[in-house]
């Protein structure tokens, strides 16, 4: 299970989640430093989107277990509500916000939300 660190993470990073979750990429916020709340253990760092992707995971990253939980990455989506995808492998969810259109970036792994 993974959550994602805020080591290079920008908009196009956010664009890519939003439009992996069905929402417009064009509305899409990225937020840094835990803004949504830490994850005990960011995994995936250096994630580098050009923002044409189909999958946050289609892009460039590293895997990590060196990122601190006060550096969770979270973004914030525009459109209407859709509801968290089933937890599939690759699969990515906002967690920790106020309502279903933003929160904290987890990625699914193994069958477990992260």
């Amino acid at each position: 299970w993974r959550s994602v660190c805020t080591s290079y993470w920008d908009h196009k990073d956010a664009f890519v989640v939003c439009r992996q979750l069905g929402y417009p990429a064009t509305a899409a916020y990225a937020f840094y430093y835990a803004y949504f709340g830490e994850h005990p253990r960011p995994h995936i760092s250096r994630v580098l989107c050009y923002g044409n992707e189909s999958k946050l995971l289609d892009c460039g990253y590293t895997n990590t277990t060196s990122c601190s939980p006060a550096n969770t990455a979270g973004v914030r989506c525009q459109g209407e509500t859709i509801p968290d995808p089933p937890c599939t492998e690759s699969t990515v969810r906002l967690t920790g916000g106020q309502d279903e259109h933003e929160g904290r970036v987890e990625v699914c792994s193994n069958g477990v939300w992260g």
